[in-house]
């Protein structure tokens, strides 16, 4: 899977018919979003030589069980272990687009929760906002890439990188235990 692939269900939303086509590819893109952000961190944290030896299913675990993690502390996590951030990642144009994130982020939930977002959003706005989700993501996807060797789209993260990253790791995770600490400490709200 890769970016394009992963949003052609987005681009197939869009060029629908649909009445609902807007706000469908809308939140359907920043799952995507989210999605990519969480992988990313997976990925690197899976490059901990220590982590390789556990089971899938407990580093999978150990952050399910953190439940207070959200976009910005899959950000502040991938910032705190590796040297290039995440706006060096994404590009010259990071603010604005992590701008147009948290914007949609807070749409997204108050569509979930059934409630106004003030902003009467229409199918324009909404795909303005879709345009700016795929660009983050697309930006995002070439500079991980570039970097890590792995854009985020690719199935399975907790996978063996064929790059030597933890090498340039600024902190060890050597547990499970040492994991749930960081992602208590750096990452939950």
């Amino acid at each position: 899977m890769s970016y394009r692939e992963e949003f052609e269900t987005v681009n197939l939303l869009l060029k629908s018919d649909n009445t609902t086509r807007g706000v469908d590819a809308f939140c359907l893109a920043l799952i995507k979003t989210e999605r990519q952000i969480r992988k990313l961190f997976t990925h690197l944290v899976y490059q901990y030589p220590k982590l390789q030896t556990e089971s899938f299913t407990d580093i999978r675990n150990t952050l399910f069980e953190n439940r207070n993690v959200y976009f910005e502390g899959f950000i502040e996590g991938f910032n705190a272990i590796y040297p290039v951030k995440i706006d060096y990642l994404v590009g010259e144009d990071y603010e604005k687009l992590l701008a147009e994130v948290n914007k949609s982020i807070g749409f997204r939930n108050k569509i979930f929760h059934g409630q106004l977002t003030n902003q009467s959003l229409s199918r324009d706005a909404l795909f303005k906002l879709s345009d700016n989700l795929s660009t983050w993501c697309m930006s995002l996807a070439n500079g991980a890439k570039a970097e890590i060797g792995f854009d985020g789209f690719e199935w399975n993260s907790l996978r063996k990188s064929e790059l030597n990253l933890n090498s340039r790791y600024l902190l060890e995770i050597n547990s499970l235990e040492d994991y749930k600490e960081f992602i208590k400490q750096v990452m939950a709200r």
